[in-house]
This record gives structure tokens, sequence and C-alpha cells, in this order.
């Protein structure tokens, strides 16, 4: 079955969560683009599996054979996306599976890699890249399909996701659905905020690095950083994730 949902429809008083299958999806899926406004008419309404969905929303809507979507050319007002971030520190606090909006400064990324999905023997793309937000705190979270391919981390940028759901694999980490809202530099007052306090020309406020301690020359020698280690939550060079036990991590 081909299914495609638009993420969310929004207007001024709210938002609702709407997806298409076979001939619908088909037939809208090139016509609708994110932050453009159309007219939605007879669509299906249905109770909200709370679930899969983040949408702050009782009803959800569906396509149907009856439905229509036309363009609109007064796209003035447009809604912005509401979010209702999550400080990364806190995620410790929260279940496992919950649909939460976080918002942080990529600090790695990792390459793109093919994995298959068991369910239906398809070929997707993934990709792991490790957000910060003004905690310190650092999470990993899981690209799949074009926004794998498609993400560019080299400039550090600042990343909002709404609707990420929260695993224990490996300790907390975050998988962006096909039903979440995954935004590059969004322009929101939350993203200027954590580009003045993280972004690349503040990250010796909040910037791990491993120290090393010399017996020899009795003091401690900062680590050229190679690489974001997960298992330590750091910036680590491959000498200090072969030897923790001589590792210091320090905020520098």
């Amino acid at each position: 079955m081909d299914t495609r949902s638009i993420r969310r429809a929004l207007d001024a008083s709210g938002e609702i969560r709407a997806t298409a299958f076979n001939d619908q999806a088909d037939k809208f899926f090139s016509l609708i683009e994110v932050n453009k406004v159309y007219y939605f008419s007879k669509g299906t309404l249905k109770i909200a599996n709370k679930q899969y969905t983040a949408v702050k929303n009782d009803y959800e809507m569906t396509f149907n054979s009856e439905t229509t979507v036309i363009p609109c050319d007064d796209s003035s007002d447009v809604p912005t996306v509401q979010f209702q971030f999550v400080p990364i520190s806190e995620l410790e606090s929260k279940n496992k599976d919950t649909l939460l909006d976080v918002i942080g400064v990529c600090k790695s990324f990792e390459e793109v890699a093919k994995v298959t999905i068991k369910s239906n023997n398809r070929e997707v793309s993934k990709r792991t890249i490790h957000l910060m937000d003004t905690s310190g705190k650092v999470v990993s979270t899981t690209l799949w399909g074009e926004d794998a391919d498609k993400f560019d981390g080299s400039r550090q940028p600042v990343v909002a996701i709404k609707g990420a759901r929260l695993s224990d694999f490996g300790g907390r980490s975050l998988s962006v659905l096909s039903s979440s809202t995954f935004m590059i530099n969004p322009d929101i007052p939350e993203a200027f905020k954590l580009r003045g306090c993280v972004g690349p020309r503040k990250r010796s406020k909040l910037h791990f690095s491993c120290v090393r301690f010399s017996a020899k020359k009795k003091r401690r020698t900062r680590c050229k950083t190679q690489r974001f280690c997960v298992r330590f939550a750091a910036f680590l060079c491959a000498s200090c994730v072969a030897s923790p036990t001589q590792r210091r991590a320090t905020l520098v």
C-alpha cells in the first residue's frame, strides 16, 4: 500500500494531520508543497491515534475519492509550525516511544548508510546526527530516506524536529518519522537563541574535549579532537576512545 501523509496542515486555529493512500497519494503528492497554502474539502475525519502523532488535535483527516485540494494564491499570512521543545537534558525522564519536539545544533554527523527494512525488504538511507542544546547535553538522532540523503551538517546548522520518537537504544536517542516535521535553521526565536549560545563561534562554552595527564611533563595536555564518541557523548581523539581510563572529559 502506498501511503503518504501531509505532515501537518495548519490554519490560524491550530493544526491537523492528513493522510492519503494509494491513488490519492499519487494524485496529491506532487501538488502539495511545504509552506504553501491550500483549500482542503471533503476529507474523512476520524479520532486521532495519539500513539502515532504529535499533532495537538483530537481528530485527523484522510483523503478519499471526493477530496479536493486547491492552491490558494493569497499566501501572505502563512501560519507557522508550533513547537513545544523538550530540553535534551530532560529526555531521560520521558517514556520510551514518546513523540516530542526537540531543537539543537548539529555538532557532528555520520555518513549515509543503506539499510534494509525487514518488514518490506526495502532499502532506505539512514544517517545519524548528534544534536546539542543549551543544557550541554547531546542526543543521537536518526534521519531516514530523503532527509538522510540531503542533510549537510558541515556548517553546524540548527535542527528543529516536531514529533521525533524517543528510543532507549544505546541510551536515549531519537528517530525522525515520516510523520515528523524536520526543519534546518528555522526562522524561529528558539533557533536564534540556540545559535547564539552553542553555535560555531560559541563552541568554547559548551564543547567537550578530552584531556590527558602527562606524568613526565606533570601537566594536562589537550588532545586533538577527531570525531564524536557516542559512548562518552563527547568529542574524543582515537587514542582516548581506545584508552578511556586515561581520558578526562572537561568543558573547555
